[in-house]
């Protein structure tokens, strides 16, 4: 039985960013060294590789945080710090 790419639904996330702009990786990021970084082109969607789209933030006084999340997230949810929480 096939079973779906290991990325399928954040394919489908992505496909939907590159129908909104033609720099889709630039709202995406790809965690290298345990750094969640940039890509600096079109995403390839390796299996072996992790991705993540850029966490949304929000400005309170002048200073720019990552946006709370709205919904608690699903069970089992691997959490990953942001680059800027391990420097």
């Amino acid at each position: 039985m096939n079973k779906p790419h290991k990325h399928a639904q954040l394919m489908l996330q992505y496909a939907q960013d590159a129908a909104e702009t033609d720099r889709p990786w630039e709202r995406w990021e790809v965690l290298v060294a345990d750094k969640w970084v940039g890509n600096g082109g079109p995403m390839m969607f390796d299996a072996d590789i992790e991705y993540r789209r850029k966490p949304s933030v929000i400005v309170i006084n002048g200073i720019e945080v990552p946006e709370p999340m709205r919904k608690k997230p699903e069970d089992g949810t691997r959490n990953r710090p942001c680059q800027s929480e391990k420097d």
